[in-house]
């Protein structure tokens, strides 16, 4: 496992959990979304205080709070335990990151999963 990409892998599930939450996904994002929470729910069953920190974020995706400590939960599960790690990725592969920097005051971050293109085809 490379610790390395255990926090921003923690980091794109929890933004593809929250993106799922406030309804914004559709299709894949959306089957991602659900396998997400389901995986998260089965990995944290009967620890109380992650499973508070999962229902924190489902009652408000937009807490900034919430999403930040989601994150820690899934990174101390993918840290501590390989098994989990792969489980992630399987279910994270084919999401990507985005940041998209326009001048020194709009930066717009987001996901892509499935097929990008740019320009003409």
């Amino acid at each position: 496992m490379d610790l390395g990409t255990v926090m921003p892998l923690a980091t794109l599930a929890v933004g593809t959990v929250r993106q799922w939450l406030k309804q914004a996904s559709e299709g894949a994002a959306k089957k991602s979304g659900e396998a997400l929470v389901d995986w998260l729910r089965k990995r944290i069953a009967g620890d109380e205080r992650r499973e508070q920190a999962v229902a924190a974020l489902i009652a408000s995706p937009e807490n900034e709070h919430a999403v930040h400590s989601v994150a820690r939960v899934i990174d101390e599960l993918v840290s501590s335990d390989p098994s989990a790690y792969q489980e992630l990725q399987a279910l994270m592969a084919g999401t990507v990151n985005v940041t998209q920097t326009a001048g020194a005051n709009a930066i717009q971050i987001g996901q892509v999963r499935g097929d990008v293109a740019f320009g003409n085809r």
